[in-house]
C-alpha cells in the first residue's frame, strides 16, 4: 500500500487584521491543498497571529513555503508553516514519512 496524502497542520502567517478569520483560512487553503478544517481556538487564543488549517498534502509534491493572495486593491505575501507532526517531518523542502511497523 502506497501513502499518497499526509494530514498535516499549516499555520498561516502575514494576513492583515481583518482577514484572520475560518471562512478566509479555508478560501486560501482549498486554492492549494484538500482542506479538512479550519481551527477556531487558535485565532481566538492568539489574537489574530495566524489561521491554523488541517489539510490534506500529496506527499510527492513540493511543499509551498508561501504564495502571493489577491486582496481588495493589492496582493499579500502569506507564509506557509507547517506544524510538526508525530509522523512526518520536512526533508529538503519535501514532506518525509516515518512508517512505524508494530
Amino acid at each position: 500500500m502506497e501513502v499518497e496524502l499526509a494530514r498535516v497542520l499549516v499555520q498561516l502567517w502575514n494576513l492583515p487584521l481583518g482577514y484572520v478569520d475560518v471562512d478566509f483560512g479555508r478560501a486560501i487553503g482549498v486554492h492549494i491543498w484538500e482542506v479538512m478544517e479550519v481551527d477556531r481556538r487558535i485565532i481566538e487564543q492568539e489574537r489574530g497571529r495566524y489561521v491554523l488549517v488541517k489539510v490534506n498534502l500529496d506527499i510527492h509534491k513540493p511543499l509551498k513555503r508561501g504564495g502571493l493572495v489577491p486582496m481588495r486593491s493589492n496582493k499579500v505575501q502569506v507564509v506557509y508553516r507547517y506544524e510538526k507532526s508525530s509522523d512526518a517531518f520536512l526533508y529538503c523542502g519535501m514532506l518525509v514519512l516515518e512508517i512505524r511497523v508494530f
